[in-house]
């Protein structure tokens, strides 16, 4: 009897093996389809991954990601959801769901989880930081840049923010101001070079990328590519949100595309981000001067004139 129990007990452990094997199988060439961009077969893979262990927490994150992937937000939305109701503290899932919000430009409730990834990871303050420019919420914007200097927090391109939020480094008053010895002195403007030396090496950089992708724009627009010249300035807005030029280029593909009141949206945006360059101003207030004939705004386009001439 004993040795009929220990034969079954040993083929229930095979069959739960054996589809242990199966699962983990599929999974890795879905995810490996997933890599090469082939996100039907992915599919494929996931739904025998389903199929074996419906709950499966890994599963459930690639099939959302893959959806993502395939812009299906309904059903990329309910594979998150299920992931994030049964591992309520996943980051990476928590992460998916801002993204996906993102996506459908659901800004607000991107926001609110952008928020608890911040305080759960302090490098998330970029994602964040965007998140607020892209809403117009300065005062958030300039309290965030605040904790970003006081707890050294990495954030590309932090000059141009600073400069954005007309922002400045508090200045703590002292009952009694500090004696300041002449070796400090030293260390202090050494430390100020230093920085100023970083931020415009960072600065040279940033502007050789945004004369790069300056090219890339030239050669959209007389190729007439306007979709493609959406997507890639679209996706230059959320690299870097305070680059006008970005604005310009997304508003003129959007004019293109027979799409006037969202062209004005975000050109208007872009002159938020506009300062001593009276070049590329007149360009935006042609443009919008362009699109608010379209849409037949005459209060606009007479503002619009003035502000050019």
């Amino acid at each position: 009897m004993e040795d009929m129990d220990s034969s079954v007990e040993e083929k229930l452990d095979l069959k739960a093996e054996n589809k242990f094997l199966n699962f983990e199988d599929h999974f890795i060439s879905a995810v490996q389809e997933r890599v090469k961009k082939n996100p039907d077969r992915a599919l494929e893979h996931l739904q025998a991954c389903e199929a074996i262990f419906p709950d499966h927490a890994a599963m459930l994150y690639e099939k959302a990601k893959v959806y993502y992937d395939l812009k299906d937000y309904t059903r990329a939305h309910e594979y998150c959801d299920r992931l994030i109701q049964q591992k309520p503290d996943y980051f990476w899932g928590k992460k998916l769901k801002t993204d996906l919000f993102l996506a459908e430009q659901n800004l607000e409730d991107a926001l609110v989880i952008q928020k608890q990834l911040y305080k759960e990871k302090p490098g998330e303050a970029y994602a964040l930081l965007k998140l607020y420019v892209r809403l117009r919420d300065d005062e958030a914007a300039r309290k965030l840049i605040a904790e970003i200097d006081k707890n050294a927090i990495y954030v590309p391109n932090i000059a141009s923010y600073k400069k954005r939020f007309k922002y400045k480094k508090a200045v703590v008053a002292k009952d009694k101001p500090e004696k300041v010895m002449p070796q400090k002195k030293i260390e202090s403007r050494v430390e100020e070079k230093t920085e100023e030396e970083r931020i415009q090496k960072a600065d040279q950089k940033d502007l050789k990328k945004t004369l790069e992708i300056k090219k890339d724009y030239t050669a959209l627009v007389r190729a007439r590519d306007y979709h493609k010249l959406f997507a890639l300035s679209q996706e230059e807005i959320y690299k870097h949100p305070v680059e006008p030029l970005h604005y310009l280029y997304n508003g003129i593909a959007l004019a293109k595309l027979e799409k006037p009141a969202e062209a004005a949206d975000i050109l208007e945006m872009g002159l938020d981000f506009l300062f001593d360059n009276n070049k590329l101003k007149s360009q935006f207030y042609q443009q919008l001067i362009d699109v608010y004939n379209v849409l037949k705004n005459e209060k606009k386009v007479t503002h619009y004139r003035k502000l050019k001439s």
